[in-house]
């Protein structure tokens, strides 16, 4: 079980900014209904670029959302995920992040 992520800041039970305490760990979202994490700026929380996240949920859909000016790539809007999906952010630059995993958008 080497290198799994433990919780972060806690399981979510609302919309949630993640926090510098979730670098490098897997967020729970486990409220019903469908919730927003919102990646902030890096003047808001300054991730060091390579950061990794893991966002999982139980209950309903959920969307990563990059905040004004922080892009989320390689997606055009919010990246979506549903139940039992793990979807993967990366800081890649000042305000870049990079999503992979169970993740869905326009692209």
């Amino acid at each position: 079980w080497k290198d799994v992520p433990v919780w972060g800041c806690g399981n979510i039970t609302g919309d949630r900014t993640l926090c510098l305490s979730d670098a490098g760990k897997m967020i729970g979202v486990t409220s019903e209904g469908a919730r927003t994490v919102t990646i902030p700026t890096n003047a808001s929380v300054p991730f060091p670029i390579g950061t990794e996240i893991k966002i999982t949920g139980t209950d309903g859909s959920r969307l990563i959302s990059p905040a004004s000016g922080v892009s989320l790539l390689p997606y055009e809007t919010p990246g979506q995920y549903f139940n039992w999906e793990v979807a993967t952010i990366i800081k890649r630059g000042t305000n870049s992040w990079f999503a992979y995993g169970a993740i869905y958008g326009s692209s």
